[in-house]
């Protein structure tokens, strides 16, 4: 895989979530993948470890690993 830079879209990154999802565990799921110049580079989509009390807490939870997995 080559990046030249000349298509100005660097690494672009998309995160969301879905609150309480699962019905068993109350458990929300994280989502998030990575494009680098338009391509698809990395993507994941799991259950968060905790569970969250609030469907803006699921999302900050999804933006943090997306984060951790970017550095």
């Amino acid at each position: 895989m080559v990046f030249d830079g000349n298509t100005n879209k660097g690494l672009i990154a998309h995160s969301d979530s879905d609150w309480a999802a699962d019905i068993n565990n109350h458990r929300s799921i994280t989502g998030y993948f990575f494009k680098l110049a338009g391509s698809l580079v990395s993507w994941l989509s799991q259950a968060q470890k905790t569970i969250a009390l609030s469907s803006i807490k699921a999302e900050y939870m999804a933006i943090s690993d997306c984060c951790r997995q970017a550095m």
